[in-house]
């Protein structure tokens, strides 16, 4: 699974090998060795207790395929259990986002172990992040009430404090922000996802206590706001690094600065079933309860006899400029994308 991208903005190629595995099984034991996405969590817009893949676009969950070097992964199955292990070191990559460097320093060591529990999903993690030597607890738990009704939850027990760089200090501009450090950081998703007959979905999450600043180091953040953008605008440098090694599609990113987030969306593949079945609709927000800011994004869409694809998405930061969306230096986004398969 390879993407292959170009952009006029900050750099201008990128080839991104998103997933090139292989693997065998003997029995009850499954081997993996490559690059593949493995997701242990129950969330969709955002997973907690993923520790190894690039962020997902919380606005568009199924756009980012990249995964993690799997070096390698271990799964075996004992009667209702699945038993997995594996070792993900970090890759340094060039301008083109190819791998040039296996960084074995920075190795992340996890297990899984997963059951059906009374009809739920449920499964324990252990992480281990060699670089930091820090040690971290997941669970996630997902089960179906009938036909209709999903209810999933994922946690994450972080030894430490948030896990990102604070901003640049800039000393005109105040005080340097300081990420605090803890011994324990919990962090935390529920959701449920309600299915309609006509194929549609509505989904609602609530994400608790990410990698963000509480509402202290937030304030002091806002009063450096227009200090800061005079400073990077005088120094013809940008305040958001797009490198590739985010290894992430060259878009218009999604940055949570505060803590607590809520998305909500709903999305229909088909219109009706006669005349508008190749007609599919989504909109959505993710919401930052705090200070009520959104962004707000619906999509329109048209499917040529599952050969191609055309859609047109719109977004639109909603908020105070104080706020956390509001405060984006643009209001509105749109987005033309042609898919073709073969």
């Amino acid at each position: 699974d390879v993407t292959l991208a170009g952009s006029t903005y900050e750099f201008q190629r990128l080839a991104l090998v998103n997933e090139l595995s292989l693997d065998a099984q003997w029995g009850p034991v499954r081997l993996l060795v490559g690059r593949r996405r493995v997701i242990w969590g129950s969330g969709i817009a955002v997973n907690p207790t993923d520790l190894l893949n690039p962020m997902k676009d919380p606005l568009d969950p199924n756009l980012q395929r990249t995964g993690a070097l799997m070096l390698p992964m271990i799964d075996v199955t004992v009667g209702p259990f699945i038993f997995s292990a594996l070792a993900s070191p970090r890759l340094k990559v060039n301008d083109w986002a190819l791998p040039t460097e296996v960084q074995f320093e920075k190795t992340v060591i996890a297990a899984r172990m997963y059951a059906l529990v009374v009809e739920t999903d449920v499964n324990l993690m252990y992480f281990r992040d060699q670089e930091t030597k820090k040690h971290h607890g997941g669970f996630s738990a997902s089960r179906f009430f009938g036909d209709h009704l999903e209810l999933h939850a994922e946690l994450m027990l972080r030894e430490g404090g948030p896990n990102f760089e604070p901003p640049p200090s800039v000393p005109m501009c105040g005080e340097a922000i300081v990420v605090p450090k803890r011994a324990m950081t919990v962090t935390a998703l529920g959701g449920a996802r309600v299915h309609f007959d006509d194929e549609g979905l509505l989904l609602l999450e609530y994400f608790y206590n990410g990698n963000g600043f509480d509402a202290a180091k937030y304030n002091q953040l806002k009063d450096q706001f227009g200090c800061l953008a005079e400073v990077f605008r005088a120094a013809s440098v940008a305040p958001i690094s797009f490198a590739p090694q985010t290894q992430a599609m060259p878009i218009e990113p999604t940055f949570f600065v505060r803590q607590h987030h809520v998305f909500l969306n709903y999305q229909r593949p088909r219109l009706t079933r006669d005349v508008f079945e190749d007609v599919g609709v989504a909109v959505g927000a993710l919401v930052s309860p705090v200070d009520w800011s959104a962004i707000l994004h619906a999509e329109l869409s048209y499917n040529f006899k599952g050969q191609s694809s055309l859609s047109v998405k719109g977004m639109y930061w909603a908020g105070e400029k104080t706020s956390e969306f509001g405060a984006w230096p643009g209001r509105f986004l749109g987005v033309v994308t042609l898919r073709v398969s073969m």
